[in-house]
């Protein structure tokens, strides 16, 4: 192998486990190492002090937690030491100093381990969905995890680590931030008075952070996905891949696109820097070195055993010693990670760490927390000629026993400076209300804000006269209509609020919602298509954001417990998921309101307009999905809907003489186009809604069983759903073989069910979703639909995966299917029964 200067270039595939790891010579291209078995997922292989390489295993019928982490001697020719945690771990991390590994699990939980004993130190629920990137910073004080909830968590380290500590996960956040889709990439990188934080998105979007600010400093977006991000640690200067295999890059000092790089014809997985410049690796099975200059490609290497799912550089004198094929004697140890945490004694347990020469160098200048007589013996050994083992271990022990002291100081600092910067919050809240009410000798101590959602326009105003606080109203567009949203700025102030905060969700509504239970085929109680069901989780969702945003520290609604919100399980189970620390305030059922008409009285007492009147005491719920009506003459069973309720659909007899023809372009069972043009989630929607609106489609009449136990009546409209869904239901008919198809209509009916009852964040739900996604990954093809009158009928369809074949459908005479086998079938078919008329015969 030479000389051991230069780089070497570590890649891994997720393929299978025979793919294993390959190393190379980054300047020559000579191929150095192949490490067997390993079949690594994405940001899942780690190299730990450029001595060791630590890659998580997914097994998919894994006998023990379905994974495992496999840990390589870089240095030693011998087999990984292997590790079975709790449950399948994907992503991992580990600090620059090698002292800590932690592991994201595809359950949304994360661990972190102790390298050189093995212990499991912490784990807790860190995101609701699949961790899909975890990285420390450049520190080690804080741990950054990204998951496909499109959620960015900064957790610090010195409250991850108190083993006294016994709060909930949200005691241990640093910062957060949002992503409208699944988590891509992170990249940090430390300057002398900043931390740096970029992540990117499927969504197409790149953010920078100031960890030390905790905000965001700048997002770049572009128009496709995001699938790896790096910045260049000395400049301000951002590489973004994308999904087409495109390298963006943008100096973020000046905003502008800097250049456009094309070296791959597939999804860039992963960037990272060399000594020579860029480096980065593809789903197309390339990796390329690009020149820091001039940006062409100057080394390409081809990954014949699979798409690369990570990337990484390290020395090329790690693997001296195995092309010298002797062992070298290494300080740091490593040992099996523990599978369950173990309880934690500081005052009777010592952790075992033998550093490296540099690390003692470091420890020489010690930082005089305490005295003690061990400091005096390590001094006294320290005059000796040589290091003993009795001298490093008792040295070791020390700067542990220094360093978890130092951590207990830092977190009581912090506690501290929590409590000074509420105080002040306080003195400073005190002296405005002072000066703004100088007739009163005293002054009421405030409390936090709350956030307020009148989900209901009957609902009450302001909550801050009967709980002595601000209030913050909050207003999601689900795409209920303009004039939903008119005034609502005059109204918030009418009604007491400090701030009124609007947020556009209806994309999100659509792509993360709607369209998953369209995939599933939800359908509640063989009619009703879950559209209030769905919109309640995006709302309470965003409603605990906004909560985290303004720093308050409960939530209120205006959901009545009976109609629509089922005794309000909907949202306040969502709460209860997201932030479980929060207050829920609900009117409805604290204050002295019974019914609508109260309700109403209280508004106009209020001075609060509200879109209802005694005569006129429809309750609707609208979004971009359906409306619905409830109350008022509905309420008796018997009596007919009037003709002037409905406001989304003409009645069928007024609707045009002449059918429609409509096509609906399907790709992996979502809808992507109509009649041929491509559109956005809601844009579709929006389309197909004024569409099936004019020919009367998509009205439901029906009697349902509500969550308390109840019967309810509801009148719904959904024009646009309802053509989805015979869409969809369709093209199934052709890509779905029976049993598969039977089943997922089994699940659909707990699917639903389990959005109807609120559980949209239950761990169930998301499985069922995982499996929909998996078997409609063949749902791809168009349905074209005649709209007459109120109905919809299915003309044409068609897919490049269809199982329909017209040669052995067909009833004339061909080479695969002659009919003269079902003869046999029918006979072993029927066996059953005709052993059993054989035995009551007696034959």
């Amino acid at each position: 192998m030479g000389s051991g200067g230069g780089e070497a270039l570590v890649v891994c595939s997720n393929k299978s486990s025979a793919t294993g790891i390959t190393i190379w010579d980054i300047a020559t291209g000579d191929h150095l190492l192949h490490i067997p078995t390993c079949a690594s997922p994405p940001h899942g292989l780690v190299c730990l002090r450029n001595q060791f390489i630590f890659a998580s295993q997914i097994h998919r019928h894994g006998a023990v937690g379905g994974g495992a982490i496999f840990m390589w001697h870089l240095n030693k020719p011998q087999p990984p030491l292997r590790s079975y945690p709790l449950e399948a771990i994907g992503p991992l991390s580990c600090t620059k100093d090698g002292v800590y590994l932690s592991g994201g699990a595809l359950s949304g939980n994360a661990y972190i381990w102790e390298v050189g004993s093995g212990k499991l130190l912490k784990t807790w629920r860190a995101h609701h969905r699949s961790l899909t990137y975890m990285l420390f910073s450049d520190d080690g004080s804080l741990l950054i995890s990204g998951s496909d909830d499109g959620m960015i968590y900064v957790w610090s380290m010195i409250s991850l680590l108190d083993v006294e500590d016994s709060g909930s996960s949200t005691s241990l956040l640093h910062f957060s931030l949002e992503h409208s889709s699944a988590i891509s990439g992170l990249s940090t990188t430390s300057g002398s008075s900043s931390s740096i934080l970029v992540s990117s998105s499927t969504d197409g979007s790149c953010k920078v952070s100031d960890l030390v600010l905790r905000r965001v400093i700048s997002t770049v977006v572009y128009p496709l996905a995001i699938t790896a991000v790096v910045l260049h640690p000395a400049e301000q200067i951002l590489f973004c891949g994308s999904v087409d295999g495109r390298i963006f890059i943008n100096n973020l000092d000046f905003d502008d696109q800097v250049v456009d790089l094309q070296g791959h014809n597939g999804a860039v997985t992963a960037l990272t820097f060399c000594q020579s410049g860029l480096v980065s690796a593809s789903e197309d099975c390339t990796i390329c070195i690009w020149d820091a200059t001039s940006w062409t490609v100057t080394q390409k290497f081809h990954h014949q055993k699979g798409a690369v799912t990570n990337l990484g550089v390290i020395p090329r004198s790690s693997l001296l010693s195995v092309a010298n094929n002797r062992k070298v004697s290494n300080a740091f140890r490593v040992s099996s990670l523990d599978k369950y945490p173990q309880p934690a004694n500081l005052s009777k347990e010592v952790i075992t760490l033998i550093p490296s020469s540099s690390s003692l160098k470091e420890s020489q200048s010690s930082i005089h927390f305490q005295k003690s007589d061990s400091c005096q013996q390590i001094l006294n050994l320290q005059s000796q000629k040589e290091w003993t083992p009795a001298a490093m271990q008792m040295k070791v022990e020390t700067s542990l026993e220094n360093r978890i002291w130092a951590m207990k100081m830092a977190k009581h600092v912090m506690e501290m400076n929590r409590h000074l910067q509420s105080r002040l919050l306080d003195l400073m809240q005190t002296r405005f209300l002072w000066s703004r009410e100088t007739d009163s000798a005293t002054t009421k101590r405030r409390k936090k804000p709350s956030v307020e959602n009148p989900c209901d326009n009957t609902g009450p105003p302001s909550k801050g006269e009967n709980y002595g606080c601000e209030v913050v109203c909050f207003t999601a567009d689900v795409g209920q209509g303009i004039k939903e949203l008119e005034g609502l700025e005059e109204k918030a102030k009418a009604s007491g609020a400090c701030q009124l905060v609007v947020k556009d969700l209806k994309e999100e509504f659509v792509r993360d919602y709607v369209f998953p239970c369209l995939r599933a085929g939800a359908i509640y109680e063989r009619k009703y298509l879950l559209g209030t069901s769905m919109a309640r989780p995006v709302i309470a969702k965003a409603m605990v954001d906004v909560a985290k945003e303004v720093g308050a520290d409960a939530v209120a609604h205006g959901c009545t417990g009976k109609g629509n919100d089922q005794a309000c399980v909907r949202f306040e189970l969502t709460f209860f998921a997201l932030d479980p620390k929060l207050d829920v305030v609900a009117p409805w059922r604290e204050w002295d309101i019974r019914g609508r008409e109260d309700a109403i009285e209280y508004a106009k007492k209020h001075n609060v307009p509200v879109p209802v009147t005694k005569k006129s005491i429809y309750s609707r719920d609208g979004n971009l999905w359906h409306l619905s009506h409830e109350g008022d003459i509905l309420e008796d069973p018997a009596n007919e809907p009037k003709k002037d309720m409905y406001m989304l659909t003409v009645d069928p007899e007024d609707a045009p003489n002449q059918p429609e023809y409509v096509e609906i372009g399907i790709v992996s069972g979502l809808p992507v186009s109509v009649n041929g043009k491509e559109l956005s989630p809601a844009s579709l929607l929006t389309e197909l809604n004024q569409i099936g609106g004019r020919h009367g489609i998509g009205r439901v009449d029906m009697v349902e069983n509500r969550l308390v136990g109840m019967k309810s009546r509801g009148v719904y409209e959904t024009p646009g759903g309802t053509i989805l869904f015979a869409a969809v239901l369709e093209l199934e008919s052709l890509t779905l073989d029976r049993e598969t198809m039977q089943v997922k209509d089994s699940l659909a009916l707990k699917y639903a069910e389990l959005v109807y009852a609120g559980r949209w964040f239950d761990p169930l739900r998301e499985s069922l979703d995982a499996f929909m996604e998996n078997i409609t990954k063949t749902t791809t093809g168009s349905v074209t639909l005649k709209l007459y009158k109120g109905s919809v009928t299915v003309t044409s369809r068609s897919s490049p995966f269809s199982l329909y074949r017209q040669d052995i459908s067909s009833f004339e005479s061909g080479d695969i299917y002659d009919q003269a086998d079902a003869a046999g079938f029918i006979r072993l078919y029927g066996l059953p029964m005709r052993v059993r008329a054989m035995l009551e015969k007696g034959i």
